[in-house]
């Protein structure tokens, strides 16, 4: 009584396909562990070995210790003036708020390591 025997035999075909597939990554053949365990664990090690970087980049701004920055920056507003210039003086650097601009001045390692400091 099947209308199309060779739709229904292929449709049937690839249910078992699917149906093996299924049983071995819920299976533990990884190791110990089921499929789904282990793309878990494989992405957790790829996005957070990723994207802590904060060490490597602190090792790239030893180079700029000892060099002096005179800047001056415009905010958008008093408030984030004010909000900003603490983050500078939290790293021993001069700044001097007029208005919405800041006149920043300070050693640019120092800053880095602030920024990155604030960031971790």
């Amino acid at each position: 009584m099947i209308a199309s025997k060779k739709q229904f035999f292929g449709g049937v075909g690839l249910m078992i396909g699917f149906v093996i597939v299924l049983i071995i990554f819920f299976s533990p053949v990884f190791g110990g562990k089921n499929g789904l365990d282990y793309l878990d664990n494989l992405y957790n090690s790829i996005s957070k070995g990723s994207a802590y970087y904060i060490p490597k980049v602190k090792e790239e701004c030893e180079p700029f210790k000892g060099n002096s920055v005179n800047v001056t920056l415009t905010m958008p507003d008093k408030t984030h003036a004010q909000q900003t210039a603490k983050l500078f003086e939290a790293s021993d650097t001069e700044v001097v708020i007029t208005g919405t601009k800041l006149k920043v001045s300070g050693d640019l390692g120092m800053i880095f390591q602030n920024c990155l400091a604030d960031a971790d």
